[in-house]
Formats: C-alpha cells, structure tokens, sequence
C-alpha cells in the first residue's frame, strides 16, 4: 500500500510516493539490461531522484481521500494505492539502478525499508 499523490498529464494518470527497496524487488521487472547495477545513486545523494515506473501489469486500486479545510474549497489527488502481488512495473528510467537495489537487498537484508522516491504512470485517465 503506498500513499501518494494522483496527478494528471495531458491523458496520462501518475501517482508520487516513495517505496522502499523491497517494494521495488518485489514488483519492478527488468528486460534486456546490459548496463552496470548501480544503488548508490541513492546511497551517496541527500536529494535521490525519483524512479519513474510505468504500469506493466495488473491495475493498481486507487482509493481517494477527499479534503476539505472550509466550504467551497477541496483538494483531491490524495490517497491510497493498492498494489498486490498481480501489479508489476517496468523502470522507464535508470533499469540498472533497479538491479542495484536488488543486488544492495542481497547483500544487506537490512536495506528493505530504505525508501525512495518513485513516479508511477498507471495509464490513459479514465473520463
């Protein structure tokens, strides 16, 4: 479960959170990558770049929370997205720092709560 902001670009839906490396082993998949793995990226930063995902497969659950601090005024985009075991996603940036953090996980078990910033584009917005 992650807690993002939803957003929209042009036709486009993407959520901005963070996930922790486990979350990234267990549902980014990674094809053709002959680059070398690098997690440092988000080791030596104070300021990580986001990881941007696009959907694979499956359909994460968006669940929205409505907020409303006086009459007339509201802000929509917050609230939670489900992701189960069917959702995957593929790295549309930076797929070798993907297998970094696999191989860092391998290594240090302890690095499983590590977060870092991620953008999910889940597809075309629904209207």
């Amino acid at each position: 479960m992650l807690l993002p902001v939803r957003g929209t670009y042009e036709n486009k839906v993407f959520y901005v959170s963070a996930m922790t490396y486990q979350q990234i082993a267990d549902h980014v998949e990674i094809c053709n990558v002959s680059q070398e793995a690098n997690a440092s990226k988000d080791a030596d930063s104070d300021h990580p770049e986001p990881l941007l995902l696009s959907v694979n497969s499956g359909n994460p659950d968006w669940y929205e929370m409505r907020y409303a601090p006086t009459e007339g005024e509201k802000y929509d985009g917050f609230g939670l997205l489900e992701i189960s075991d069917k959702e995957k996603f593929r790295p549309v940036n930076d797929p070798e720092r993907v297998i970094g953090i696999r191989e860092a996980l391998c290594q240090d078990k302890s690095l499983a709560g590590q977060q870092i910033p991620v953008m999910l584009v889940a597809g075309k917005l629904e209207k």
